[in-house]
């Protein structure tokens, strides 16, 4: 597996490195950490004539001190990405590791590093300065938006005082769309401690019914609309859907268990995982109706803004 990490040197983005023990990755991971200076790194010098309009700008102070401080800046971010690639190598010390320092917008250069196909972005929650525990950075934010594949946003939610072999709780937000079955696969498919809970979420709202209506909409509903008499009603037939998602992940060696509740995806996911107090919630990048498999839906979007623990939004790159 192949995961890109966003270093910053902040309390967040330690926390955030030390919470992977926690989220079921291989021992054979190879991880990329990477600084992005918020600087432009400056252009090549060129061969101007001496005395030309182009040699005096470049010779000018204003220039210069724009190039030292550019300098200065890149040299500061090969520092710490240093210090986060060894800091990756002694809490995992079995990975591939390795580091890059650049300049430029923070969020645009992660998004574009996304774009050479890691399995995974992870980002803490915030930056160095993020006000609030539950805000998202406006960097975290970003790449969650736009990255290509699944992002990962960590939150010290106590896990890093937590052994790595303790069971880790998840809560698996599911609707029948591909992209929560996609959350599906890469919860079922990532090694856990033994013991690891799952609790498999499903919120009936009014989209929800709406779809479960429409055959074409989803494997749910296809599956709905061949139940036979129609006796059973919607939320028990979507409470048995849910159990076939809990059979799968049991058959993994997961200790699986459903939750199916009408309301708003957005509350019930929220309220559950606080009321079980959750090391993570995974979640599709987008329900059903997505039009762009880089923009992120309404629900994944405010999970990751407003949960109080971890959150990886999934997709397929």
């Amino acid at each position: 597996m192949k995961v890109l990490i966003g270093f910053d040197g902040s309390d967040s983005a330690k926390a955030a490195i030390q919470g992977l023990h926690r989220a079921g990755l291989p021992l054979n991971t190879e991880a990329l950490v990477v600084f992005v200076s918020d600087s432009w790194p400056p252009p090549p010098r060129g061969d101007y004539p001496p005395g030309s309009f182009e040699s005096a700008w470049q010779d000018s102070p204003l220039v210069k001190k724009a190039n030292a401080l550019a300098a200065t800046a890149l040299t500061e971010a090969e520092t710490l990405a240093t210090a986060g690639e060894a800091l990756v190598k002694k809490e995992f010390p079995g990975w591939r590791v390795s580091h890059a320092a650049h300049g430029g917008s923070p969020y645009l250069s992660l998004i574009k590093l996304a774009e050479g196909a890691p399995d995974l972005v992870v980002v803490g929650s915030q930056g160095k300065s993020a006000l609030g525990r539950f805000m998202l950075g406006s960097v975290s934010q970003n790449v969650l938006t736009h990255a290509s594949c699944s992002v990962r946003v960590s939150r010290d939610n106590n896990e890093v005082a937590r052994r790595s072999d303790e069971p880790v709780r998840i809560i698996l937000g599911v609707d029948g769309s591909t992209h929560s079955a996609l959350a599906v696969s890469a919860v079922a498919g990532r090694t856990w401690p033994a013991r690891t809970e799952v609790k498999v979420v499903a919120a009936l709202d009014t989209k929800f019914w709406s779809l479960l209506a429409n055959p074409a909409s989803s494997a749910w509903a296809a599956a709905w609309a061949y139940v036979g008499d129609g006796d059973e009603d919607g939320q028990s037939w979507a409470s048995r859907a849910v159990n076939s998602v809990v059979e799968e992940l049991q058959s993994a060696g997961l200790v699986a268990t459903s939750f199916v509740e009408e309301g708003d995806p957005k509350r019930v996911l929220l309220e559950v995982a606080e009321r079980w107090k959750a090391d993570c919630i995974f979640i599709g990048a987008k329900g059903h109706g997505g039009l762009d498999r880089f923009l992120l839906g309404s629900v994944s979007a405010a999970v990751a803004a407003r949960a109080g623990c971890s959150v990886e939004v999934v997709r397929q790159g």
